[in-house]
């Protein structure tokens, strides 16, 4: 999704790969089951007891005290009951599979060949890789292999975070449902002149519309260009009147008079 906001694809080839991407991996995950699990805890404690427990690996390096895991579902109860010995907050993740481990690498060959027909077209715009944290190569070859690795690699989040923060980033905007992501960026970047904005930064307690006008004026404040024009044309187009009657057979009489008003009565 990233590579075609920064217009590396386009629509249709969006569409190609996430549904080779889905297909490939839900195939992968029907011959080796497994599930994830997200942890309150840093990442040297954390790999302590993942590395001594087989079929088990960090999937998602998300925060200095969030991660991750990803196995069978063997593997990861195994774990739980350690967390849960040690006082260490987690949660189960709705998913079906072990994202982002080794389970996932019987789906690299049938993406790989899809990726093989697909052409990159890099441009201005750089986007940073989950797999190594950096910008994405601009060779189409480099780019096929290593979009491709992503499916059982783990996602680099904080050290991506890091990464686009040294390159001068420091507005960070989450779309999406609710605001995890925002929470995670301000725990990697506690001390530094950041601004997190999350668009659902009410979690759906607030209309969709009210959050948007938050966000824009949050960025406008920020001092980012932005045509106002656009958001006044949307507003006025879909504004509703004040006060609205619905129509029915109970308070709505048709053209034809009454009979006393034909008479005269």
């Amino acid at each position: 999704l990233a590579l075609y906001a920064a217009g590396w694809i386009d629509a249709q080839t969006l569409l190609n790969l996430s549904e080779a991407r889905g297909k490939a991996m839900a195939d992968a995950a029907g011959l080796r089951p497994g599930t994830m699990t997200a942890v309150q805890a840093s990442f040297q404690m954390l790999k302590g007891i993942v590395d001594a427990i087989p079929d088990l690996d960090i999937a998602n390096k998300n925060s200095p005290h969030q991660a991750v895991i990803s196995g069978t579902l063997q593997a990861v109860v195994k774990a739980e009951n350690q967390f849960r010995d040690n006082g260490i907050n987690f949660r189960r993740l709705p998913v079906s599979a072990a994202f982002h481990s080794p389970l996932m690498e019987s789906a690299l060959k049938p993406f790989q060949k899809i990726l093989q027909r697909t052409d990159f077209y890099p441009t201005s715009v750089p986007v940073y890789a989950n797999t190594t944290a950096n910008p994405y190569p601009q060779k189409t070859e480099d780019i096929q292999r290593l979009l491709g690795q992503q499916i059982s690699n783990p996602v680099e989040f904080a050290s991506e975070i890091k990464n686009l923060y040294e390159s001068g980033v420091r507005t960070f905007l989450e779309i999406g449902p609710k605001s995890v992501l925002t929470g995670l960026i301000e725990s990697i970047c506690p001390e530094k002149d950041v601004t997190a904005l999350a668009l659902d930064a009410s979690g759906g307690r607030r209309f969709g519309m009210v959050d948007l006008a938050r966000t824009l004026c949050l960025l406008a404040s920020q001092g980012f260009p932005l045509k106002l024009e656009c958001w006044e044309d949307t507003v006025s187009n879909i504004r509703k009147p004040r006060m609205s009657v619905s129509l029915s057979g109970a308070n709505y009489r048709g053209s034809k008079p009454s009979p006393h008003e034909s008479s005269g009565q």
